[in-house]
C-alpha cells in the first residue's frame, strides 16, 4: 500500500535544532553558549537540541520565539512535524493494519443539519438539535 506521509514528503522534516544550528544562530551571529545565557538555560540543553538529541519543548519554543522575535507556533509546528514523522515511521505496520469503522463515519465534526445548540436561561443550559 502506498502511503502519503506529511503531504507526500519522502524525507524526515527538518528538526528545529537543525534550523537553529544551520540558519538561526549563524544569522544572529551568536554561539550556542551565548544563546543559552540569553534565554536562561544550560549550554548542554542548547547543544542537545542543535544535535537533534532533544525534542523542542513548549518552554524552549517560548524562549526561542522571544529571543529571535519569531512565533511560538513556527517552532512548535516544526517539532510536531518531526514527531509525527518519527511515530509514523516507527509504527507504520501497526497503523496500516488499522481500518476505519466506515467511510461515512465522521466523529469529529457533526453534520450541519445535526448541530447541537445550547441556550442558557434562568433554569440552566438547554440542549437543542438544529
Amino acid at each position: 500500500m502506498k502511503r502519503t506521509i506529511l503531504n507526500g514528503r519522502k524525507r524526515r522534516p527538518t528538526h528545529p535544532g537543525a534550523l537553529l544550528r544551520e540558519i538561526v544562530l549563524p544569522a544572529a551571529g551568536i554561539s550556542q553558549t551565548e544563546l543559552a545565557h540569553k534565554i536562561g538555560v544550560s549550554r548542554r540543553v542548547i547543544s542537545e537540541l542543535c544535535q537533534e538529541k532533544r525534542s523542542l519543548s513548549v518552554d524552549m519554543a517560548h524562549r526561542l520565539a522571544r529571543v529571535f522575535n519569531t512565533s511560538l507556533e513556527s517552532w512548535l509546528n516544526m517539532q510536531i512535524a518531526v514527531d509525527v514523522w518519527d511515530e509514523l515511521e516507527a509504527h507504520k505496520r501497526e497503523y496500516d493494519r488499522i481500518k476505519p469503522l466506515s467511510q461515512e463515519t465522521n466523529l469529529i465534526e457533526p453534520e450541519p443539519s445535526r448541530q447541537v445548540l445550547y441556550t442558557l436561561d434562568s433554569e440552566g443550559p438547554e440542549r437543542k438539535t438544529a
